[in-house]
């Protein structure tokens, strides 16, 4: 039962009810080569997320929920984004007319643990009608207690 929870878990951070939105934040900053690798999480599941260097500002984010099995994984690219002290991970990935569709999250990595925490969608349509003013909607709000969900923890595998 545990690892069907941390699969679950690691579905809703990728999948979830956090903000999504066609624009994406304006990508700014190198990749973070702390947070490339193998992560896994804490409850020693099967399900991990697999980090590697795309560009010098692009990765990709694959969510394999078993290795042992040849099911479908989730596949991202993302960057980096600052706002305010926070690093954002802008998340993009195709819906199925082929329009991006971002996804927004803040870690944190110390050492061999990765915390991830979602943006939380507590935006209007007017926050998400153009790019400027999803920026303006982070500015606005990232430093509000309610602005992240819940973490989830990762460790490195070496």
């Amino acid at each position: 039962m545990k690892k069907y929870t941390l699969l679950f878990a690691i579905v809703l951070l990728f999948m979830g009810c956090g903000l999504e939105s066609k624009y994406g934040l304006p990508e700014e900053l190198p990749t973070n080569p702390d947070l490339v690798g193998v992560w896994k999480d804490v409850d020693n599941g099967k399900g991990m997320i697999l980090i590697t260097k795309k560009s010098k500002t692009r990765y990709t984010l694959e969510v394999v929920f078993d290795l042992n099995k040849n099911d479908e994984n989730f596949k991202f690219e993302a960057y980096d984004v600052k706002i305010g002290n926070q690093i954002i991970l802008n998340l993009l990935q195709k819906d199925n007319n082929g329009q991006n569709i971002n996804m927004f999250y803040t870690y944190n990595v110390k050492r061999d643990t990765l915390t991830f925490k979602e943006v939380v969608d507590n935006t209007s349509e007017i926050d998400k009608e153009s790019a400027s003013a999803l920026l303006n909607y982070f500015k606005n709000n990232i430093d509000k207690k309610d602005f992240f969900g819940e973490s989830i923890r990762m460790v490195r595998l070496k």
